[in-house]
């Protein structure tokens, strides 16, 4: 009839895809993402694999894609199965997901109890860092050296903001991790980080 209006998001997302095709992407999405099949997906742990596919389908700013890595993100983070994605491209915006929405308690207890000091350090200082509570009293004016000392220091400025039992809990994990011998893990933690840096510069240097 000629009256002009704005596009409504499905028929945006299939103009850009015929005008500026996507490799793998489809003008139509998949039933894929239906959420009875996603459904299935995610009971059969494949989150990678259905993270993957979102990736490719949807921009990041797409409301399917925060719609569907929500839903991704939220069931790991009910089952405690964070392991899952660990090692793949998808950790660290789970993580960063996690921590933008004050969840991040299970993965940092997840991370204590598997011994990632480093790794729960860098966790710790990036979730003051989203919360803008470096710049509160009592916060890190400089970067932190991955040793005891420091790591009981994050620790305390971390368990200041959680109450009750999850402190209890996670005084608990860091006792048992003091006990343990600190020192030792971390020095094998920065060993493992090394030689995982030596092979991502390597597959670099390859590809």
């Amino acid at each position: 009839e000629g009256t002009l209006r704005t596009a409504t998001q499905e028929e945006r997302d299939r103009a850009i895809q015929i005008a500026f095709p996507v490799r793998g992407r489809t003008i139509f999405p998949s039933s894929f993402f239906k959420p009875e099949n996603l459904h299935n997906a995610l009971q059969r742990c494949r989150y990678s694999y259905v993270l993957d596919k979102v990736c490719v389908q949807y921009d990041p700013d797409h409301p399917e894609f925060l719609r569907i890595t929500k839903e991704i993100y939220d069931y790991i983070l009910e089952r405690m199965e964070f392991d899952a994605l660990r090692g793949t491209r998808h950790f660290g915006s789970m993580a960063f997901y996690l921590s933008l929405c004050h969840r991040e308690y299970e993965l940092v207890l997840d991370m204590l109890e598997r011994k990632l000091i480093v790794d729960v350090m860098d966790y710790i200082r990036l979730h003051r860092k989203i919360h803008s509570q470096e710049g509160s009293k009592g916060s890190l004016s400089k970067p932190l050296g991955y040793d005891k000392k420091n790591f009981e220091k994050l620790m305390g400025l971390y368990m200041k903001r959680i109450t009750g039992n999850r402190k209890k809990q996670a005084e608990k994990m860091v006792e048992s991790l003091l006990e343990a011998g600190l020192p030792e893990i971390i020095k094998e933690n920065l060993s493992q980080r090394e030689l995982i840096d030596s092979y991502l510069k390597l597959e670099t240097n390859v590809y």
